[in-house]
This record gives structure tokens, C-alpha cells and sequence, in this order.
């Protein structure tokens, strides 16, 4: 799965806000916190409209 810069930058940021230090944990944080991403950050379809 490719992801956006941004999509990154917002979750090592707001990972890094609450505390988390390594790669490993930011993306625990990432993985237990999706549904409050998403409120901030909303998938992006994976195919183009037309």
C-alpha cells in the first residue's frame, strides 16, 4: 500500500505529541487509533474517478 507524505507526517507527529519513541511503537499507535485518524485524515479512495 503506498501512503501520502502527509498521512506520515501526521501520525509520527501526533504519535511523537503523545509519547511514543521508535518506529515500532508509532506504528502501534497508528494501528490502535485508526478510527481517531480518520476523523482528521479520511482514506483516500484507491482507484481514480472518473
Amino acid at each position: 500500500m503506498v501512503h501520502k507524505l502527509f498521512d506520515i507526517i501526521f501520525l509520527a507527529v501526533s504519535a511523537v505529541v503523545s509519547g511514543c519513541q521508535g518506529w515500532e511503537v508509532i506504528e502501534d499507535f497508528g494501528h490502535d487509533r485508526l478510527d481517531w485518524l480518520r476523523k482528521y485524515v479520511p482514506p483516500r479512495a484507491r482507484y481514480p474517478s472518473p
